[in-house]
């Protein structure tokens, strides 16, 4: 599982349209965020449900008949005045959100994930990253990639240890770095994980 959130309750208009561009809203408008830190999903709950966050992508396989279940989806962007009344609730599309290159066989799973999802307020800027998940019979989960550094990422394995007990491993948590980011021109960070089960 990949998320992105805004650690920020609100972020100013004027951040985000000096970033992106071409937004809508005036001087002194808010954007909503998630106002969370990163969070290690629980086990048997939909961390979806009570995680807030930008953008998110999941990704299951079952090697018994090669069953791959891949999800993907976008939080609703909400736009406050500056009294912090709600002006405006939009929701941008999981278009950008591309599965390709996928392999499944009765050892691994393997596929890359394309992220490109802009604020639907605005006209350019996007949260940006590519990540390739290979998953073994074995147990052992690898990531690797890359991101725009903004806002936050975080990444989460489900596995079994021996004892037959799962848990959720962090793959990967990127700080959410300046808003100026969205627009595709800093320097990308490097996402590389592996872990194999106890």
């Amino acid at each position: 599982m990949y998320n992105t959130f805004i650690t920020n309750n609100r972020v100013d208009w004027d951040i985000i349209q000096g970033a992106f561009g071409g937004c809508v809203g005036i001087f002194g408008d808010k954007f909503g965020g998630d106002n969370r830190g990163y969070v290690t999903p629980t086990l048997y709950e939909d961390p979806w449900w009570y995680n807030s966050h930008r953008t998110g992508v999941r990704m299951k396989i079952d090697f018994g008949p090669n069953y791959v279940i891949e999800e993907k989806h976008v939080g609703q962007t909400r736009l406050y005045n500056s009294s912090g009344g709600l002006k405006e609730t939009r929701t941008a599309s999981t278009s950008g959100i591309v599965f390709s290159e996928r392999s499944v066989s009765s050892s691994l799973y393997k596929v890359k994930v394309s992220h490109e999802v802009g604020n639907p307020f605005c006209s350019s800027g996007a949260i940006r990253y590519v990540v390739y998940v290979k998953t073994w019979a074995s147990g052992v989960m690898q990531v690797d990639g890359y991101r725009h550094p903004v806002p936050a990422h975080e990444a989460y394995g489900l596995f079994m240890n021996s004892s037959g007990s799962e848990y959720w491993q962090t793959m990967y948590q990127g700080a959410q770095g300046d808003f100026i980011c969205v627009s595709g021109l800093c320097p990308t960070q490097t996402i590389s994980k592996t872990h194999t089960p106890s």
